[in-house]
């Protein structure tokens, strides 16, 4: 999550969607490997945050799992959705594709 939190942000500068932040290049032989202190600080308290406002470890679990479900929907939605205007699949494909993954 870190790995993909900074090269996000890192790629979302260069386009010019979010403000300049000091990035540390880690590596001189692979290119990409950025550090972003201020990022890693905020992930690090968003972390904390997150383990102190839910108590019991049971309460977590649930809603890592809400969580994943609910992404598992987002992105089977936004499949479909492809399907239909990019791809432009017969109209068969998307009601079983998206009965299959309503299933689950």
């Amino acid at each position: 999550m870190i790995s993909a939190t900074f090269s996000n942000l890192k790629q979302a500068m260069h386009l010019g969607c979010f403000p300049s932040i000091r990035i540390v290049h880690t590596s001189v032989k692979y290119a990409g490997q950025v550090y972003m202190p201020e990022i890693n600080y905020f992930l690090m308290v968003a972390c904390v945050l997150v383990t102190v406002s839910f108590k019991p470890t049971t309460t977590l679990g649930n809603a890592y799992g809400i969580a994943v479900v609910g992404d598992m929907i987002v992105t089977s939605t936004l499949l479909t959705l492809l399907m239909l205007m990019v791809w432009q699949t017969p109209i068969h494909f998307h009601r079983e594709f998206h009965s299959y993954f309503h299933i689950l």
